[in-house]
C-alpha cells in the first residue's frame, strides 16, 4: 500500500463491453417502454441499445445508481455510435455523467453529450444543476453509425471534447456526485434507433 491513509482512494472504472452479455454486478439495465438492451454480434460492435418504434420508447444503461465520481473532480471517456436508422422523427441518445433521477427529458445533475431532434441535428452539451439546466448547441454533426470518442472533464469548469479536440465548456456543475450513462429515446417518428457503446472509462482526478 503507498496511498496515504488519510485521503480517500480514487476510482477508477474501464469497461470494453466486450463478451456475449453486460456486467449485472456492475451496470443496471431499464427498458422503460420497450426496446433490447444486448451485446452486438459483431466485431467491436460493443452494447446496443435499440428501441421500439412505438413513441416513448426509452432504455439506459447505468452505474446501479451507485455515484462514485467527484462532480468537481472527474473524467469519463466514451466510445459511442448513432444508427438513427434514417429516421426524420423526434429521437435521442445521451452520454456521460448523471448525478440522479432520470426521465425522457429531464436528466438532474448532468454532464451529457445528447442530442433530442431529428437526424442531421448537432449534438449538444448538456450540464444541469439541480433545477437549472444549460446547453451549447451545435457541437458536432454525425454521420449514422460511425463510432466516435467523447470525454468529459468535470473540474471547475465542464469540458466536452469529441477525437480529441475541445468543442465546449459550460461554468455550470452538477452539485452531487455522478455515474457514468446510456441512454437512447425514441420519442417520435416511427422509426427503431440504435446507441451503441464498445468502450467507458471514468476516474476521479
Amino acid at each position: 500500500i503507498t496511498n496515504n491513509l488519510s485521503t480517500i482512494a480514487g476510482q477508477h472504472m474501464v469497461e470494453y463491453f466486450s463478451g456475449n452479455s453486460l456486467d449485472s454486478k456492475r451496470w443496471e439495465t431499464d427498458a422503460f417502454l420497450g426496446g433490447t438492451i444486448s451485446m452486438s454480434d459483431s466485431v467491436n460492435g460493443g452494447l446496443k441499445l435499440v428501441s421500439l418504434t412505438s413513441n416513448n420508447s426509452r432504455l439506459a444503461v447505468t452505474f446501479n445508481d451507485i455515484y462514485q465520481f467527484d462532480q468537481t473532480g472527474s473524467s469519463i471517456i466514451m466510445v459511442t455510435a448513432l444508427d438513427k436508422n434514417g429516421s426524420t422523427g423526434n429521437y435521442g441518445s445521451n452520454f456521460g455523467f448523471l448525478g440522479g433521477a432520470y426521465n425522457a427529458t429531464t436528466e438532474s445533475d448532468s454532464a451529457l453529450l445528447k442530442n433530442n431532434t431529428a437526424e442531421g441535428s448537432n449534438m449538444m452539451f448538456f450540464t444541469k444543476n439541480g433545477s437549472s439546466g444549460t446547453t451549447d448547441t451545435g457541437v458536432v454533426v454525425l454521420d449514422d453509425n460511425t463510432f466516435f470518442t467523447t470525454k468529459i472533464d468535470l473540474e471547475t469548469v465542464a469540458s466536452c471534447s469529441i477525437n480529441g479536440v475541445l468543442v465546449a465548456q459550460r461554468s455550470l456543475l452538477p452539485n452531487k456526485a455522478v455515474m457514468p450513462y446510456i441512454q437512447n429515446i425514441m420519442y417520435s417518428g416511427g422509426v427503431s434507433t440504435t446507441t451503441s457503446v464498445r468502450y467507458c472509462e471514468a476516474w476521479n482526478t
